[in-house]
């Protein structure tokens, strides 16, 4: 499929497809083509034997003075743009930032510029890229250094899908990642706003952790049996008192 390239006819029915195939062979050669298909309403796909042969034609075709577009059918490549990126920072920052996710770069930094002012840049960039496997989209958006600190930029490119952006799985996004650390207690799975481990008041350490209720057991029940023994004190007290009062009384009667 990386060797088959469509021709744009405008409409298939105006034209003599032996008059396309000369053509095309004269741009390739003689025996370089190995089909040549109608597609409807407006396509003529051309399979050819290289993919030298494949750049060749899509160069162009001139066919009765006449120009028609050819494009690769099916393209291994994806282009990724960057929106309202500062003049500074430089193109290698970027593709750094690409090369992170093992991501082949086709080409240099493009800069696009503002079409009245065709000298003053828009803030736009686009590299030609070839994404891993494993590597279905990007996320939609990449942190940079600029002279305000880090700010986050937007990234575009074609067949973008909403991915997690920590794995780059589509299947869920980041606050559900297996393999996020939860920044309170350190356990993947779960960001620190979901995590349901509590600190402890006193020791602000976690719960599981924390020494602090063992402490103030023991303390309180120290407390407990000081309060015990003086109210034991306090009733003996009392009661060698009243014994004494009456006693006092009992020999005045006497």
């Amino acid at each position: 499929k990386e060797l088959i390239v469509d021709i744009d006819v405008v409409d298939l029915t105006k034209i003599n497809i032996g008059e396309f195939i000369d053509e095309i062979e004269d741009v390739v050669g003689i025996g370089n083509v190995y089909a040549v298909t109608k597609c409807r309403p407006n396509i003529i796909q051309v399979a050819l034997n290289s993919k030298e042969n494949a750049e060749k034609l899509c160069n162009g075709l001139s066919v009765n003075d006449k120009t028609f577009d050819c494009n690769f059918a099916y393209s291994p490549y994806t282009i990724v743009s960057f929106m309202d990126i500062p003049s500074y920072i430089e193109d290698i920052v970027l593709i750094n930032k690409l090369r992170i996710f093992n991501i082949e770069i086709e080409g240099k930094v493009i800069r696009h510029y503002y079409d009245k002012y065709e000298t003053i840049e828009n803030g736009i960039r686009h590299v030609k890229c070839i994404f891993p496997p494993d590597v279905k989209s990007l996320p939609w958006a990449v942190n940079l250094e600029t002279i305000h600190g880090f700010k986050s930029f937007r990234v575009i490119h074609n067949n973008q899908t909403k991915v997690c952006h920590k794995c780059l799985q589509d299947s869920h996004v980041i606050a559900n990642c297996p393999k996020i650390e939860c920044r309170k207690c350190h356990q993947l799975g779960h960001m620190a706003n979901k995590c349901t481990v509590k600190y402890c008041e006193i020791c602000k350490k976690l719960d599981i952790n924390c020494v602090c209720s063992n402490y103030f057991d023991d303390d309180i029940n120290s407390t407990s049996n000081e309060l015990l023994s003086d109210n034991s004190l306090a009733n003996q007290d009392i009661e060698s008192k009243v014994n004494k009062s009456v006693s006092k009384q009992s020999n005045n009667s006497s």
